[in-house]
């Protein structure tokens, strides 16, 4: 589990949503990956995912 990406989020986001207009929002791929591994690694509900993924946007 390396939360690196983090540190990187804006520079991530910006790629994601070049020349995008409104919604939805994307999110980088490595946020995804981490909310998985985290699901599947210490079985966290997905409804606790859903409020972590909240909390970045």
């Amino acid at each position: 589990m390396d939360p690196s990406f983090l540190m990187n989020w804006r520079d991530l986001t910006a790629d994601n949503n070049r020349g995008k207009r409104g919604h939805p929002y994307k999110t980088p791929n490595a946020f995804i990956t981490f909310l998985a591994k985290l699901r599947a690694l210490y079985n966290v509900p997905f409804r606790s995912l859903e409020g972590i993924a909240r909390l970045r946007h």
